[in-house]
């Protein structure tokens, strides 16, 4: 005897919520992006010279990064999985919480580290336990974020929803740094804590305040999506290559403008600096003015701003000046801020409201994949001839460019 067909799925009952509710439900959301985003930011800051001082060398601590990265990946699936069966909010707040835990003990270790309390081996594993830990709990927050954003949003909503937790992300990363310098002259292990009691605070008022989304019938949650379900294929090959090409443009922007412009250390790391905080304000404001206020469709933005992510990318080869550097980098910046919305978005109205979560985590998978790849990836090529990472680049965006223009948007079954 056959089991009975499930009934037809209807829209989450988020979606008929007040837009007051909506609001206030997003504005949660939107601030815990920014405060792991700032967290982040901090934390990239401050790796490296704190690990050296802790005697660490260079490959040792890009695989601190790596392995957060790596665990991520791994990760974001399961976690979209799990909001499908517990509830986007109970995930939401274990990434949240974990997130503060996680920073409190890797700041823990690298405080040891740093007194000479823990050395060697035993200072290695203090900051690489709590990164894996990172990546395994904290990953949770992007995948129930998103699945929340697609929960409660309807489908001329989503977009712009989605793009306002890129610009928090965003937002926060600009915000990291700089509050982190502040800080970080009274005590360099300071920001870490700071940004652990942040997220602890967001996570009691994510606990308190933020209303949970109509959760799924037991029924609807078995399955998985698959990378080769021609609904999602192009969004997931698209989130992989544009954070690839980002992770490579970005990591190796330290080596390429202290070289195009010959710097020394400390200007070469002002001038980085302010390169990168272009890239990040541009993308807020293609996000906040151009995808918010346009109301473009998603596939339009994705094919728009890949044309855009080329263009910045030739402008840095030739920039000879401290300006276009600046410039090419803002381009850059806001084509990511195009395109990400547009991929993430275009993917959420691909799929059924019931497969949501599940999108979630598989498209949320892509860019700690891309930037556990992209790094590495990315010195070797630098090494072995600069403008290769360019190039590698420009080719790559190129054949994007082409095989999205010949795709026609697909639509949920």
């Amino acid at each position: 005897m056959s089991s009975p067909e499930p009934a037809p799925y209807r829209p989450n009952a988020a979606q008929s919520w007040p837009d007051a509710q909506k609001r206030a439900a997003h504005r949660l959301l939107y601030l815990g992006m920014v405060v792991f985003g700032m967290g982040q930011t901090m934390l990239m800051a401050l790796l490296p010279s704190a690990g050296r001082q802790i005697g660490l060398s260079e490959i040792e601590i890009g695989s601190v990064v790596t392995a957060s990265a790596i665990c991520a990946f791994l990760s974001a699936p399961m976690w979209g999985r799990r909001s499908d069966r517990w509830g986007r909010k109970r995930v939401i707040l274990i990434g949240h919480a974990s997130y503060a835990f996680t920073t409190s003990l890797f700041a823990i270790g690298l405080e040891l580290g740093l007194n000479g309390i823990l050395l060697g081996w035993a200072a290695y594993a203090a900051l690489v336990i709590p990164r894996i830990l990172f990546g395994i709990l904290s990953m949770a927050i992007h995948p129930g974020s998103s699945a929340y954003i697609a929960d409660s949003s309807t489908t001329a909503e989503r977009t712009n929803a989605s793009a306002m937790l890129g610009a928090a992300m965003n937002i926060g990363t600009i915000l990291g740094p700089a509050v982190g310098a502040l800080i970080a002259v009274y005590d360099l292990v300071a920001p870490l804590f700071l940004a652990a009691a942040i997220s602890a605070g967001v996570s009691v008022f994510i606990a308190l305040k933020l209303p949970e989304t109509e959760r799924l019938p037991a029924a609807q949650v078995s399955g998985r999506l698959k990378v080769g379900d021609p609904r999602i294929t192009p969004y997931v090959i698209l989130a992989f290559a544009v954070f690839l090409v980002a992770a490579t443009t970005n990591q190796t922007a330290g080596f390429f403008i202290q070289d195009r412009l010959v710097l020394e250390t400390a200007a070469a790391a002002q001038m980085v600096g302010i390169s990168l905080a272009a890239s990040a304000a541009a993308s807020i404001l293609a996000q906040i003015f151009i995808v918010r206020r346009l109301r473009l469709p998603p596939m339009r933005l994705i094919r728009i701003g890949l044309p855009l992510a080329l263009a910045a990318q030739v402008l840095l080869v030739v920039a000879g000046s401290p300006s276009l550097l600046i410039a090419g980098y803002a381009v850059f910046g806001a084509a990511l801020g195009m395109l990400t919305p547009g991929v993430m978005s275009g993917a959420s109205l691909a799929v059924r409201p019931e497969e949501q979560g599940r999108l979630a985590g598989l498209i949320g998978a892509m860019p700690p994949l891309g930037f556990a790849v992209g790094p590495m990836l990315g010195a070797v090529l630098y090494q072995a001839l600069p403008l290769l990472v360019f190039l590698v680049n420009v080719l790559l965006l190129a054949g994007l460019a082409i095989y999205v223009f010949r795709l026609k948007p697909h639509r949920p079954a």
